[in-house]
């Protein structure tokens, strides 16, 4: 199941955290709609936590917020964390 109160906690920071998108929430509305060719029903209800984007939308959505798309479909950046990092290494460095 999608994790929709996740993603509307994610997209309410990614808004805050960029200088271009409006702080008001009726205006946010009103600026996503226009950019993405949306209703502000769809875009009200990524902020309540009652639906997330499609794929193709949510990489739209992701460039216009400045953030990674992965990021802000799931919570999971697009980095390897480095546990797993330095595991490979010392994996690579012991078959030498």
């Amino acid at each position: 199941m999608s994790d929709y109160k996740g993603f509307a906690e994610r997209f309410r920071i990614a808004c805050h955290n960029q200088p271009s998108v409006p702080d008001y929430e009726k205006e946010l509305e009103t600026w996503f709609s226009s950019r993405l060719g949306i209703s502000h029903e769809a875009v009200r209800r990524w902020f309540c936590g009652e639906s997330m984007p499609r794929r193709g939308l949510m990489a739209q959505l992701a460039f216009l917020l400045k953030v990674d798309e992965r990021w802000l479909a799931s919570g999971f950046s697009g980095e390897t964390p480095k546990r797993e990092v330095s595991s490979a290494q010392s994996k690579r460095h012991a078959s030498r």
